[in-house]
């Protein structure tokens, strides 16, 4: 009885502990009414990355969670849109959860929603007016955003301020890398205010944005220095563009689609 009675207490501890560092699989699929009551044991996740993969949650569990990880400084939420045993439709976060992300969590450097489709421009628009410290951003597949909250994004990410050569300083984006490969209403506007606006990027991904041009490339080519890695369609590639990519020898293009 004293060896079943420490084997359940060392049971209870790693629960948890687990709990406490919100390591949440695929494998463990917990209820809304279960993730809300253990939250509720919890003061404060001092997390600084959260990762749910293909995991099935609520706005009402999105919020209950980033309420407590005002320290959070990335998170990844990859399609939360799958059927899951016990529930007739599938449950997904709407613009309310991830607007409610933004709200919280204001220290953000990185968040990859790839391929959440039920993202509007509401969701982009509030990590514009909240989140001015994003870096890293991830909208692959997103396909209702538009170029209006694109550009709100890169207008409004800037924390840092670059002194150029007539002295002038100026605020730039934080932005260092930017997925919008799949966003089918995302035109030369959006890439171009990327362009202009995010002079330390380093990687940007553009793949299946058919009204993209090469106009907006060489902008990109032009006034971001750092440019290590772009990602666009085959189609939008020209003898000429092959000629300006070859004065880069640093940089890497991948064509898809």
């Amino acid at each position: 009885m004293k060896i079943n009675r420490i084997l359940m207490n060392i049971i209870i501890f790693f629960w948890f502990f687990s709990l406490n560092s919100m390591q949440i699989g695929e494998s463990v699929i917990l209820s809304e009414r279960e993730i809300l009551e253990n939250l509720d044991q919890i003061d404060e996740i001092n997390n600084e990355n959260l990762s749910f993969l293909g995991i099935n949650l609520s706005d009402l569990q999105i919020e209950k969670i980033v309420q407590k990880c005002k320290k959070l400084q990335s998170i990844t939420l990859l399609a939360p849109c799958k059927k899951i045993v016990g529930y007739s439709d599938p449950i997904i976060i709407t613009d309310y959860g991830f607007c409610k992300i933004a709200e919280y969590c204001k220290n953000l450097k990185s968040i990859n929603f790839g391929f959440c489709d039920q993202i509007t421009d509401s969701t982009v628009l509030a990590f514009a007016q909240n989140c001015k410290f994003l870096q890293k951003i991830d909208f692959s597949c997103c396909d209702k955003i538009t170029d209006q909250s694109i550009i709100s994004l890169v207008k409004n990410c800037k924390a840092y301020y670059y002194i150029n050569a007539d002295n002038f300083t100026t605020f730039v984006s934080n932005i260092r890398d930017i997925s919008l490969s799949g966003c089918i209403n995302i035109t030369d506007q959006a890439i171009n205010e990327i362009a202009h606006n995010c002079r330390f990027l380093e990687s940007i991904a553009f793949s299946g944005c058919d009204n993209v041009s090469e106009h907006v490339i060489m902008q990109l080519l032009r006034y971001c220095p750092s440019l290590k890695k772009i990602y666009l369609s085959r189609k939008i590639i020209s003898e000429q563009l092959c000629q300006e990519f070859s004065k880069y020898e640093d940089l890497e293009v991948y064509c898809l689609f």
